[in-house]
């Protein structure tokens, strides 16, 4: 609380000497940039006086906020063709020229999406404001993949771990909720989701952007948690689960498919894809995740035309670009 009153104790005379007129933006970056910061700076220095390593130690926690190295405030829907163009976001250089996806995270889906007349120019922004969210989880996920199979690779050869990477691997297996003296079955979970896949799930399960539970939730992907409903009697009922920004809905449908047992199916024949081919293939792995709907197979289908429909496969091979800094866009509400 005594870290709360600091805060406003600093922030409170800086409010009014921010005009009126620009008071949204200052806003905005009051909490998608300034607040983090603080809010780091603190556990930090929590961290240090209880003797144990900062709780934003891992890339995976750390805010959006502190990966960009700016906030960009956009507008509306409309505007975005004309952002992504001086951004160097352009998708048929991804899937025609191999050209990197530039580094710019959404804090949220823009809230117009739905009122854009074009339904093309819709779909373009939707996979322009997930892909980038996608493949961030994914290059998270497979950093940690190269380092479990270097490790896997020194035992299968007779050698021995050093404590520092046994410590490494017991919190790996317990987040995958997998079995550190297993290394095989813990590769089946250590994996990315092929982005085609992922891209279809999101559109299916948002309306591509425009459902309510997207735009006020932040949920992607339709993941349901269980919740008191309102009444006398208070009972249980699952609601679709909310998120604090798009980032964590995409992490936390990754972490889903990669742990739920409903989906180890899923990750066995995922398993078997990248022993034989290498790379994945998310039309060929969607009927895996028949569980993930009470629609079955006909969910499955929609995922699949969704798929081969926008030509999501493409986007499969693609990654991040590192040649510019990372942003963070708020579009205005």
């Amino acid at each position: 609380m005594a870290g709360a009153g600091v805060v406003a104790a600093v922030v409170a005379p800086l409010w009014n000497w921010v005009p009126a007129e620009e008071r949204g933006l200052a806003r905005r970056t009051l909490i998608y940039l300034v607040l983090p910061l603080v809010l780091f700076a603190l556990a930090w220095t929590l961290s240090l006086s209880l003797g144990s390593r900062s709780p934003f130690a891992t890339r995976d926690s750390v805010p959006l906020s502190l990966l960009a190295a700016d906030v960009l405030a956009v507008e509306g829907a409309a505007t975005l063709p004309q952002v992504f163009a001086a951004n160097g976001f352009d998708l048929l250089a991804v899937v025609e020229r191999n050209a990197p996806v530039p580094r710019l995270y959404f804090a949220f889906l823009p809230p117009d999406l739905a009122a854009l007349p074009d339904e093309d120019a819709r779909k373009a922004i939707f996979l322009q404001v997930a892909l980038p969210l996608i493949l961030l989880v994914n290059d998270s996920i497979l950093t940690e993949r190269d380092r479990l199979r270097r490790l896997a690779a020194i035992l299968d050869a007779g050698g021995t771990l050093e404590p520092r990477e046994l410590t490494w691997l017991d919190g790996l297996a317990r987040r995958y909720e997998g079995d550190s003296a297993r290394l095989d079955n813990l590769l089946l979970r250590v994996d990315a989701v092929p982005p085609s896949l992922a891209l279809a799930q999101a559109a299916v399960e948002s309306g591509w952007g425009t459902s309510n539970p997207a735009l006020e939730g932040n949920a992607l992907f339709g993941q349901m948690t269980l919740s008191l409903a309102p009444g006398r009697l208070r009972r249980p009922a699952y609601v679709v689960r909310a998120f604090a920004q798009l980032y964590d809905s995409v992490r936390a449908y990754v972490e889903n498919l990669d742990t739920h047992p409903a989906y180890a199916e899923f990750r066995r024949q995922r398993g078997e894809m990248r022993l034989a081919e290498g790379g994945l293939d998310g039309d060929r792995l969607a009927p895996a995740l028949l569980a993930y709907s009470e629609r079955g197979e006909a969910y499955v289908a929609d995922l699949r035309l969704a798929i081969r429909a926008n030509g999501l496969t493409r986007f499969d091979g693609v990654r991040l670009g590192t040649a510019t800094p990372a942003r963070l866009l708020v579009p205005g509400r």
